[in-house]
């Protein structure tokens, strides 16, 4: 006879098993749509996109989420944006701009 027996996780493990912050819907909603403009040069309203990748990186930073796990959340949402053909640079030039603006929300000190 097999029984579960419970799982231990060391505290690294048990670390990343924590569910991941998320952003709030509208802010989600509005990184996607601006990402897959700036793509498709589409006037894409980049202060729109920098106030809600603020919230969000500020939202998971004061929950105690790291850096790395921030980025990897931002760089699916993009990828969920990205559909069909797209010119990699105007990626690369929107990935470059998200990246910025991820490590100046989470690094930048409280006034």
């Amino acid at each position: 006879m097999v029984t579960d027996a419970p799982h231990h996780l060391p505290d690294a493990e048990a670390a990343n098993a924590q569910p991941r912050c998320e952003p709030r819907i509208e802010d989600e909603l509005v990184i996607r749509e601006e990402v897959a403009a700036f793509i498709k040069s589409a006037g894409a309203d980049l202060q729109a996109l920098h106030a809600a990748v603020t919230r969000f990186v500020v939202h998971c930073r004061d929950r105690g989420e790291p850096v790395e796990r921030i980025i990897v959340t931002i760089k699916e949402i993009i990828g969920g944006a990205i559909r069909g053909d797209v010119d990699i640079r105007a990626v690369n030039a929107i990935n470059q701009h998200l990246l910025g603006w991820v490590l100046d929300a989470y690094y930048m000190r409280e006034r």
